[in-house]
């Protein structure tokens, strides 16, 4: 969540469509640890599963979480890292 009690969503560009994940971070010791949760409203009902079980379904699936996995921490890993999108 953010500070203002708003959930983090990150947007994944994924073929013709767009996949949101909400962002949820756990801290481990000094260690930040980002999860992404696709099983979100905003998502058709075939992407709110991609982040269920990871790696888990058929080839389409895993590329497809490849993908989203990818794209959400591409690029933004190094923003991530000096302003934390959903809080410290």
């Amino acid at each position: 969540m953010l500070p203002d009690g708003s959930r983090c969503i990150v947007s994944v560009p994924l073929g013709t469509r767009t996949v949101y994940a909400a962002v949820w971070q756990i801290r481990a010791g000094k260690v930040r640890l980002y999860l992404l949760d696709t099983d979100l409203d905003e998502n058709a009902p075939w992407d709110r599963g991609l982040s269920a079980r990871l790696y888990s379904g058929n080839q389409d699936m895993r590329v497809q979480q490849e993908i989203v996995l990818g794209l959400a921490a591409s690029g933004r890993s190094r923003r991530w890292a000096s302003s934390p999108p959903c809080g410290t």
